[in-house]
């Protein structure tokens, strides 16, 4: 699992503004979800390579990605499959077979495959600190009417950290259920019934984290309103501009 897991690099990616980023992620899937052709998606899919290339993914890491979601991808391609009647072959009950369908599933497919690259992409190349500030500088108007913006980005933050901890405190419970004997195969059921010997000591340790992070934020005096400062304050640059430019663009040609 990469969710969560941000890559420390110097890339042209890395340097873009979070709030660009967020607006070229928004253009992105707008452009994939409006598209009803394969030729763009697979172009975006590419690109999106190409953009992982240059932030210093790695190919490597973005085909694991991708891997990672390949049960998605083929229940996508066979519900089309089953349950397209425009163009069947074979009619039978509820099911219908042809090419139209598989068509359609390998387009919805490549559709996925460019909304889980992208959001990689931006996780991987934004910190959730960057994440958070640049949220709560775009949301910051709705302060005026009472609504607590500075907790949801700070929830947002503390929930991609959280992600990684939470994994990796996964596979150490895992690891200690197998050195005490557990077997996890067999039928489902079985397999269902050795997985609550994992569940149940990763939620206390979970309660266990957010009571002591709790503890933490408090002692450090944070407060919901009131004045903030900031170490690093986001600005806007030429790339920045280009980047919002470009997703408007985006926007209005698909619109």
């Amino acid at each position: 699992m990469t969710f969560g897991r941000y890559i420390n690099a110097d890339s042209p990616v890395h340097r873009i503004d979070p709030r660009a980023k967020l607006a070229l992620l928004l253009a992105t899937s707008i452009v994939v979800v409006s598209s009803k052709g394969i030729v763009v998606n697979v172009l975006f899919l590419l690109l999106l390579f190409l953009v992982s290339s240059c932030a210093r993914i790695g190919l490597r890491q973005t085909v694991k990605t991708l891997l990672g979601f390949s049960f998605f991808f083929l229940l996508t391609v066979l519900f089309h499959l089953v349950f397209t009647r425009e163009g069947a072959v074979i009619d039978f009950w509820i099911f219908h077979l042809g090419i139209t369908g598989f068509v359609r599933g390998v387009i919805y497919s490549v559709r996925l495959a460019n909304l889980v690259l992208a959001s990689t992409v931006f996780i991987l190349t934004t910190s959730p600190v960057e994440l958070a500030d640049g949220v709560e500088n775009l949301l910051s108007p709705l302060t005026r009417v009472g609504l607590p913006v500075r907790d949801f980005s700070l929830m947002l933050m503390i929930a991609m950290r959280f992600v990684p901890t939470m994994l990796e405190d996964g596979r150490r419970v895992y690891n200690a259920q197998l050195c005490r004997g557990a077997r996890f195969h067999g039928g489902i059921v079985k397999r269902a019934g050795m997985l609550t010997s994992v569940i149940v000591p990763l939620i206390v340790m979970s309660f266990y984290h957010a009571e002591t992070l709790s503890y933490a934020i408090v002692a450090r005096g944070y407060r919901t309103f009131g004045k903030r400062t900031h170490l690093c304050r986001p600005s806007f640059g030429r790339a920045d501009t280009l980047a919002v430019a470009l997703s408007i663009t985006l926007i209005i040609l698909t619109i």
